[in-house]
This record gives C-alpha cells, sequence and structure tokens, in this order.
C-alpha cells in the first residue's frame, strides 16, 4: 500500500506544473477563475472559512442539485450546525454562492498532500461527507489520518468507469477503503466496487440521492406553465419539446424532429426549447438553427415572440421553463456519452425520453422504463413516431408523468436513510 501511496504522489507532483499552467491561463482570461485561483491552492484569503461545520463535497452542478433536499433536513435537523458545500468549479461555485448564502462554499483543492493538509487544518470539519463518486486519494487519506468522520453517499460507478478502473483497481480499492462507509444508489455499484476489491463490509445500498425530489405543486406547476402563453405568445395546444443537456449532434436530431412533425401536422403549433450541456455552444446553435431554417432566440437577451427555437443560455434557470415543455429529450444519449438525469424533469411534471446511450443513469432510466413512465429511443424513425404519439396524446403524456412521480415517492426514504447514516457519522459510531 506504500508502494501505490508513493506512486499516486509521485504521479500528482509530475501533473501539478500541468494542473497550474491550465488554471493560470484561465485565471488570465476568465475574471471568474481569477477571483478563486488560490483556493485552489488550499489559501482562501478573505473569503468566510467556517470551523467544525459539516462538509458536503459535490464536485459538479449535477451533484449540488441533488443535495437539495438533504441540504433541506440537515438545517431542519440541526439548525445549530454550519453547512459547508465544497466544489470543483468557478461556475459551479458562482451558483451555489447565490442559491445557498446561507450556507459556507468553498473550492475544492489540488489532491497534493500538502495543500490538502492545509485545507482541512483550516476548515477543521467536523463530518466530512463525498457525494457520488469524487475519487481523492490525499483528501482520503488525510481524512482518515486525523480520524476525521467520513461517508461517500449515493455513490455510483458507470459502466465507462468501472473498465478504467479495473486497470488500476488495488488504487482504488486502497483509495475507497479509507473511507469509513461507501452509501451506494444501486446494487450494481456495489458489486462493481466489490469486484475492485474494496471491503464489502463497507458498502451498504441506500438508494438514489436523486430521487429525493417533490414534484412541484399543480398550482406552481400551472402558475409556470401559463407564462409560456403570454410571454412567447404561443397558442395554448402548441406542443413545446425541451432537449435537456444536449451535446453536439444531437440539436440537429431535434430541430430534424420538429421539421418532420410540422410537415406531418401543419395546423399544429411546434416549438423547441434547447437546454445545452455547454452554454458556450449557445451561438453555435442558433447558427445550426438558420440552417435549417428555423428562427432562434436567447433567453438571456428576452427571447423573441414568435421564434421557433429558444436556447436556454443561462446556468440554473432550466426548472423555471421545464414546465413550459410538454415532452423532454434528455441529452447525452443519442452519442456515447452515457445520457443524464432525467428527475429534473420528472419533477416538473414533464414526461422524458432518452437515446439508448444512458449507462451514466441506468438504474434510473431502466426504473423509469419499467414502470412505463420513459421512453427508451433507438433511432431517428422511432424519436419521430414517438414524439408525434406526444404530440396528439396528452393523456399518454400525464400518464407517464403519474408514472414517474410514484418512483419519486420512494425518495422519502432514501432521505430518511441518509439522514440516519448521517447522525452516526456525528456520533462517531
Amino acid at each position: 500500500m506504500m508502494f501505490i501511496h508513493g506512486l499516486y504522489q509521485a504521479g500528482i507532483t509530475l501533473f501539478y506544473p500541468c494542473y497550474m499552467a491550465y488554471f493560470l491561463y484561465a485565471a488570465m482570461r476568465k475574471p471568474a477563475e481569477r477571483a478563486v485561483l488560490w483556493q485552489r491552492l488550499g489559501w482562501y484569503g478573505s473569503a468566510k472559512v467556517p470551523q467544525e461545520t459539516m462538509m458536503i463535497v459535490a464536485e459538479g452542478f449535477g451533484e449540488v442539485q441533488s443535495i437539495r433536499p438533504l441540504l433541506h433536513a440537515l438545517a431542519k435537523q440541526y439548525p445549530s450546525q454550519a453547512i459547508t458545500l465544497v466544489v470543483q468549479c468557478s461556475k459551479t461555485l458562482s451558483y451555489v454562492k447565490k442559491t445557498w448564502p446561507e450556507h459556507y462554499v468553498l473550492l475544492l483543492p489540488f489532491d497534493m498532500r500538502y495543500i490538502v493538509r492545509h485545507f482541512i487544518h483550516v476548515t477543521n470539519p467536523s463530518v466530512v461527507v463525498i457525494v457520488e463518486r469524487a475519487l481523492w486519494h490525499n483528501l482520503y487519506n488525510i481524512l482518515a489520518k486525523k480520524n476525521i468522520p467520513r461517508a461517500l453517499i449515493s455513490g455510483r460507478l458507470s459502466d465507462k468507469s468501472f473498465y478504467y478502473y479495473k486497470y488500476v483497481s488495488t488504487f482504488i480499492a486502497h483509495t475507497y477503503e479509507q473511507l469509513e462507509w461507501l452509501i451506494l444508489q444501486d446494487k450494481q455499484t456495489r458489486n462493481r466496487l466489490r469486484a475492485l476489491g474494496v471491503d464489502q463490509k463497507k458498502l451498504r445500498v441506500g438508494g438514489n440521492l436523486k430521487y429525493c425530489v417533490e414534484s412541484v405543486s399543480p398550482a406552481e406547476f400551472n402558475k409556470i406553465r401559463a407564462k409560456r402563453v403570454t410571454w412567447l405568445e404561443l397558442q395554448k395546444e402548441t406542443f413545446v419539446i425541451i432537449g435537456v443537456s444536449t451535446h453536439a449532434q444531437e440539436e440537429a436530431v431535434l430541430l430534424e424532429s420538429v421539421i418532420w412533425l410540422r410537415q406531418q401536422h401543419p395546423k399544429k403549433a411546434i416549438h423547441l426549447i434547447l437546454v445545452p450541456r455547454d452554454i458556450t455552444r449557445s451561438s453555435e446553435i442558433a447558427r445550426l438553427s438558420e440552417r435549417y431554417h428555423l428562427r432562434p432566440s436567447f433567453f438571456s437577451e428576452g427571447v423573441q415572440k414568435g421564434s421557433d427555437v429558444y436556447i436556454l443560455d443561462v446556468m440554473g434557470k432550466m426548472c423555471a421553463y421545464l414546465p413550459w415543455a410538454d415532452c423532454a429529450f434528455i441529452g447525452g444519449s443519442w452519442i456515447d456519452v452515457g445520457g443524464h438525469n432525467p428527475l429534473e424533469a420528472i419533477k416538473m411534471r414533464v414526461s422524458v425520453l432518452t437515446g439508448k446511450n444512458y449507462s451514466n443513469f441506468q438504474m434510473v432510466w431502466d426504473d423509469l422504463a419499467t414502470q412505463k413512465a420513459a421512453l427508451i429511443m433507438q433511432d431517428q424513425q422511432q424519436l419521430h413516431k414517438t414524439l408525434e404519439r406526444l404530440l396528439l396524446d396528452k393523456p399518454y403524456r400525464d400518464s407517464m408523468v403519474a408514472r414517474a412521480e410514484l418512483l419519486l415517492a420512494c425518495g422519502k426514504k432514501t432521505l430518511a436513510l441518509y439522514m440516519e447514516v448521517w447522525g452516526l457519522l456525528l456520533k462517531g459510531l
């Protein structure tokens, strides 16, 4: 084990100059990166650095969204305990500060031993919980040496990650062994980690934290839904498709679907909202729409009424517009990216469909498909026909949403389990 630890230190030390060069370049180009550069080195300057708080490491935007119900429950059960959220990128940092100003927010430092040691010394957390799948060898090692309660919750391991992890299974097992518990989303992840050599005594199946969401109330849904008529001047019978977290190539598939539907049903008003995974691609998507002779507009500029395609180019606003849609295509699934989480759309009472590449959220999609609460597309012809059915059959769309909401009801048990785990960690058990 000492050899593995030493090999990791050597590798990350060699990588450090590349890491610094990348972020120095980013800092010169982006003010947001410049403002937080020192945090990546574990130095927080004028930033509020808490002491002895409950720390949650939620690397990306998806993980941050998934912990909403957990944060609410923790604040309610432990009102006197401060909470620190630790994220990995400056955009997520900015979003979290605006969304939860009552909590501390820090940037996760580079995983070099002396940097992490300083970070833990400065923050001195009472408990550390990591969400989903972060793999930070030195962070876990130093937490273990200081005997700080620590656990992974809502852990998952995709097909693609498992394939690569097998080549460094000893390192993976040694890293995760330093956590006290690994509470996982499903049995498949447990079996994969066991195959990698992680001690099965530390592995538990607790469910997907992302299921712990409550659907928007009918009154709130109708309130948001009404805005699409007044703001966009759309007819009440308009059919709106939303592409969520789309990648390059997927926008073209949806644009072609809109054109096909309009040709088949010329008397129907059919529009498309696109929410790209990378909002910096918004201008590229607008040009693509124009090549298909569809008129685009941007939400950031105050959408132009009567447009064919509406591009959401503002981060963190998706839920405000999801109820405008009659169905949602979840991106990253038409190409081999592994798909994205459909639960935000379901939470907003929108029927969902995906392409065939959804391994990142396989358990969620399989559960939904088994309950006939989601549709999985194999090719574009099937996508066209499915969208046509959703266009013409509103009771069918509504029945999909109703069945999906039954799965969300299971999330209450999952949240209760994670709160129980949190209580045990605080007690040092």
